[in-house]
C-alpha cells in the first residue's frame, strides 16, 4: 500500500500479504511512515497473486481504486 501525496509521489506505507486460501474482506492497519508530512494523501494499493499477476488501484493516471478515491488526512 501507498500513500499518495499532492505531487504524485509515492510513499510507502505497508506491504505484506494474506494465506494462498484468504478469502472475503481484507482489513489493514498500519503506523505511517515517520517523515510523511501533514496534508491529505490518497491510498493507493497493488493486488498481486500467486502466478505473480498483479492489478494496481489508486495510482496517478491509473485504474481508479473501485468505490472512489480512498483519502488519508494527516494533521
Amino acid at each position: 500500500m501507498y500513500l499518495i501525496d499532492s505531487w504524485g509521489q509515492r510513499i510507502p506505507a505497508v506491504s505484506g500479504g494474506a494465506s494462498p486460501t484468504f478469502s472475503g474482506s481484507l482489513a489493514l492497519s498500519f503506523s505511517l511512515p515517520s517523515d510523511v508530512a501533514p496534508g491529505t494523501y490518497t491510498i493507493a494499493v497493488r493486488l498481486s497473486d500467486q502466478a505473480g499477476k498483479s492489478s494496481p488501484f489508486g495510482f496517478p493516471n491509473g485504474t481508479p481504486m473501485p468505490g472512489g478515491p480512498v483519502t488519508l488526512t494527516v494533521a
